[in-house]
């Protein structure tokens, strides 16, 4: 199976991109598939941090930090221009499971 990247952009929710973060790299092989996060000028300060602290322990997190809240669809958009693999999106809020790449790939 060819290798994906991981879109998923942000606008606050601290507690659910935490949530999401910790399954995706407990159920994905990172050696494999990249995270891109994408910023959308969250205006919650723990935001950017947070995401920057992904970015900077794990090789294959990619942090994109927009300077200006431009919504979900140019979030999205910004995060499929920095790919050159196929995408899986995901909502900020999403618990992936055992698998999850596999299955949606296969």
């Amino acid at each position: 199976m060819r290798a994906v990247d991981i879109i998923i952009p942000v606008y606050n929710g601290y507690d659910d991109i935490q949530l999401c973060m910790d399954s995706i790299l407990r159920h994905t092989d990172l050696t494999r598939h990249r995270v891109i996060l994408v910023n959308d000028k969250s205006p919650d300060e723990r935001i950017l941090p947070l995401l920057r602290g992904y970015a900077e322990a794990h090789e294959h997190v990619e942090l994109i930090d927009s300077p200006v809240n431009e919504g979900f669809s140019a979030s999205v958009n910004k995060g499929m221009s920095f790919s050159d693999r196929d995408v899986i999106l995901l909502n900020s809020d999403t618990i992936v499971t055992r698998g999850w790449v596999d299955k949606i790939t296969a």
